[in-house]
């Protein structure tokens, strides 16, 4: 891990680059997508990985190699109820920065419901293609 220049924390857009979106396990993704973003950090694209997804805060969000691995540094798992049941909101991360949202931001009913519903489509989109399940 390398540290990223900036912390994200919060509910920001992420971006396909031109090899996520033709790669197939992103081929149901929109170019843009909202995800949820907890780090501190950043990884380097592995060799002979493609670069697959980055937005303002983080160059390096995916990459995928071949039809067998994929990475991800935002989160698509989470529910309504996630962020409350972990404890997130008492994290001294939570300090301000430029992509660092309030809790209250975050834990919004309405973007909640609109961003897990999102989320979920997509992890099981991915989780599909990457058992084979989906050509």
């Amino acid at each position: 891990m390398i540290r990223n220049p900036e912390r994200e924390l919060g509910w920001f857009p992420v971006c396909l680059t031109q090899q996520g979106r033709i790669h197939r396990f992103f081929r149901d993704f929109p170019g843009t997508f909202t995800a949820l973003l907890w780090h501190g950090d950043t990884f380097s694209i592995p060799h002979k990985c493609i670069h697959a997804a980055e937005n303002e805060g983080c160059i390096n969000q995916a990459f995928a190699c071949e039809d067998a691995i994929v990475g991800l540094q935002f989160h698509l798992e989470i529910t309504r109820d996630y962020l409350q049941r972990q404890g997130l909101f008492s994290s001294e991360d939570l300090a301000p920065g430029k992509f660092v949202q309030r809790p209250e931001q975050m834990n919004d009913p309405a973007v909640l419901a609109a961003n897990s519903r999102s989320s979920s489509r997509l992890l099981a989109g991915l989780c599909d293609r990457l058992s084979g399940f989906y050509p």
